[in-house]
């Protein structure tokens, strides 16, 4: 659901110029164009190249020469936050998402990772203060309360135990 279809892909088998070409006509209606995504003769997803390899390289080049094939990838099967930590490590604009058939339908931007790991903290910092949902941030404070009441006496009662335990030592710790 963090996926979008902005993007740009090539066929492994196409020619330098005609990558270029490829790229200067779908520029226009893509935002993503640093990096190209290219898949082979059946349709999976095979690599990507950077836009500053695709400029560089020559007309007589082989496209195979530029395409990096060591390209990390999540499948849409995977839930986001299982695999954020792969991604946050490679560090990388875009991350293709594949299909069962290894074949490309989307690409999560670096924005959208970005969001998913605020979601994340904020739910880590929502579950550290006791609460179930970030929703539960804004309620009152007696209805806070409320549904707290029985941890609340529990701690008030052992934090009282516990200072009798202390005032016992009081003499050792003078």
């Amino acid at each position: 659901s963090k996926m979008t279809t902005n993007y740009i892909i090539v066929k492994k088998n196409d020619t330098i110029k005609s990558a270029m070409k490829h790229l200067i006509k779908y520029s226009k209606e893509n935002d993503n164009i640093y990096t190209l995504f290219v898949k082979d003769e059946n349709g999976k997803f095979y690599g990507s190249i950077d836009l500053k390899d695709l400029i560089r390289a020559r007309e007589d080049d082989d496209l195979e020469d530029i395409i990096h094939t060591q390209y990390p990838y999540v499948y849409s099967t995977e839930l986001i936050e299982e695999c954020i930590n792969d991604l946050k490590d490679a560090s990388l604009d875009l991350y293709p998402v594949l299909n069962e058939k290894d074949e490309l339908i989307g690409v999560i931007t670096q924005d959208d990772l970005v969001e998913v790991v605020e979601d994340e903290l904020t739910e880590d910092y929502a579950k550290l203060a006791g609460l179930n949902e970030a929703e539960e941030i804004d309620e009152p404070v007696f209805k806070s309360v409320k549904k707290r009441i029985v941890w609340l006496v529990c701690l008030l009662i052992l934090g009282m135990f516990i200072s009798l335990v202390v005032s016992q030592f009081e003499t050792v710790i003078d």
